[in-house]
């Protein structure tokens, strides 16, 4: 009987959850269509077009978050957990992401707080770069928070022979 109850939660549970994912994609869809759209506009200003390009990313992490709901009840496919990601690359691209937070909700706070990199030439790695950029930017805003006179985080790629690590470092 509990067993028969506990299946009517989850079920329910992931209707739940299908339904937030449909209602969270309708309201994606137009934020990347039109960023796709601006994108696609050669006159589009070299500062401008940087700041589309993180709206997008920012976006597509998000319509990635949405299709993980929408597959509550189904694990990932080997094929989904060995994509190749250029872990440089997505580093790099965390302070634009979290730049809000760190940069201007600190000073608005009378805080300075520094995002600095230190990373070095690696092979792509195995991952899911929507699952990764997730994880670095939690880690920054958690550094950011526990800053709370201010400081420096620091984001770090290095690598030896067969094994790669990446840390986020703060002063707080």
């Amino acid at each position: 009987h509990q067993q028969v109850i506990q299946q009517e939660r989850l079920r329910a549970v992931g209707q739940m959850a299908s339904g937030v994912a449909h209602d969270l994609n309708n309201t994606l869809t137009p934020i990347l269509g039109y960023t796709d759209l601006l994108l696609r506009d050669p006159q589009l200003p070299e500062g401008l077009r940087e700041r589309v390009e993180w709206i997008h990313t920012a976006g597509q992490d998000a319509a990635a978050v949405v299709q993980r709901l929408q597959l509550f009840y189904r694990s990932p496919t080997p094929a989904e957990l060995t994509q190749s990601v250029d872990l440089v690359q997505l580093v790099r691209q965390i302070p634009e992401l979290t730049r809000p937070k760190w940069r201007d909700e600190a000073q608005h706070t009378g805080r300075t707080i520094e995002v600095e990199l230190d990373l070095c030439d690696i092979a792509p790695v195995r991952g899911i770069a929507h699952e990764l950029r997730e994880v670095f930017t939690n880690l920054v805003l958690n550094a950011v928070d526990a800053m709370p006179s201010g400081g420096q985080i620091t984001l770090r790629v290095r690598a030896t022979d067969e094994t790669v690590c990446a840390e986020v470092t703060d002063t707080g």
